[in-house]
């Protein structure tokens, strides 16, 4: 059929004829280019395969969505921070133990504003993870009311420690002033610590993920309290005591537990302690016998003391022959 037969020249004229539009011509003709490339593959060696460069692949991969690779991660990262916070906290807490015994009030204060700063940082994220470890608003309430709490008896306790170096003379604050504001600082703590402890008493252990710990810290708050407490009365009677307005003088007896009386030991040595205006005036330890060498007349010893010890004489170093102490400081300011 002739309208099937190929005509390669009639083809070329044709494409060059379409190109001429374009201003481009071709350089070979299509059996010079197709002459010129076989020659081309039959030239090639070994070395000249190595100087070919390679054609980089592309990998294909199945694609997720963003979202599902990036919320697992959101949520370690958020977990991780948690963590991180509550082992913070948690070496915090041990800090401030560690300064109150060691009464280091700076260290004290420092550590409990990082430890307020660590309680904020993790409030975010302990309500945005209700749904694992459950509502912990009262947690929180009470993380901030024992951080509150902790800052009071900061003050407090370095009022108190200004107070005793004012009193054994270390400083000249007025004495007055110190305890008038240790008292105010002290009701503050006081009122603090009730309150933690009031929310304390609302967790019965059962809550999740803290409630066991929680339930472990109701006894130390309730001691600390009662602890407060006892200081307030004590703080009202420490300007009588110290004399603020008459000077004091106070026996001290030392006792030898090892040498047993009924009320406690042999009294070895004693001491007279004066206090004037809130301070420490003076203070004097002398051997009991020293005192008892004094003594020119004759005291009557109790019947099974002489029957005991085999004394015919009565003396200061065995004053306490009663197992009842108000008795005892009697008969010793006696002699």
């Amino acid at each position: 059929n002739k309208q099937n037969v190929f005509h390669p020249q009639e083809t070329e004229n044709k494409g060059n004829d379409c190109l001429l539009p374009l201003g481009w011509q071709p350089q070979h003709s299509f059996e010079e280019g197709i002459g010129e490339t076989i020659r081309w593959f039959l030239s090639i060696t070994p070395e000249k395969i190595k100087d070919i460069p390679t054609p980089k692949v592309l990998k294909t991969h199945t694609s997720f969505p963003k979202a599902i690779i990036l919320f697992p991660v959101g949520v370690l990262i958020i977990v991780l921070y948690f963590i991180m916070n509550i082992f913070l906290v948690k070496d915090q807490v041990d800090k401030i133990e560690r300064s109150i015994k060691e009464g280091d009030y700076l260290v004290l204060n420092k550590e409990t504003k990082t430890l307020s700063s660590s309680v904020e940082r993790i409030k975010p994220i302990v309500r945005m993870g209700g749904f694992v470890w459950g509502d912990q608003e009262k947690t929180l309430f009470l993380g901030d009311s024992l951080v509150d709490g902790i800052f009071q008896l900061t003050r407090t306790a370095e009022l108190s420690n200004r107070l005793f170096s004012l009193i054994f003379g270390e400083t000249n604050d007025s004495f007055k002033t110190i305890v008038s504001q240790l008292k105010t600082e002290n009701d503050s703590a006081i009122e603090k610590i009730s309150e933690s402890w009031g929310i304390l008493k609302n967790f019965t252990g059962n809550e999740s993920f803290v409630g066991p710990r929680i339930v472990k810290i109701k006894e130390p708050i309730s001691q600390l309290r009662d602890s407060l407490l006892s200081y307030r009365e004590f703080l009202s009677i420490l300007p009588e005591m110290l004399g603020e307005k008459e000077g004091k003088i106070y026996l001290v007896l030392f006792q030898n537990n090892t040498e047993i009386r009924p009320g406690g030991g042999f009294i070895g040595s004693f001491g007279l302690v004066s206090f004037r205006s809130g301070k420490l005036f003076h203070f004097e330890v002398s051997d009991v016998y020293s005192a008892d060498g004094q003594l020119k007349g004759h005291v009557e010893p109790p019947p099974k003391l002489k029957q005991f010890l085999g004394v015919d004489n009565w003396y200061l170093r065995d004053s306490n022959w009663s197992p009842d102490f108000p008795q005892n400081s009697i008969k010793a300011m006696w002699f």
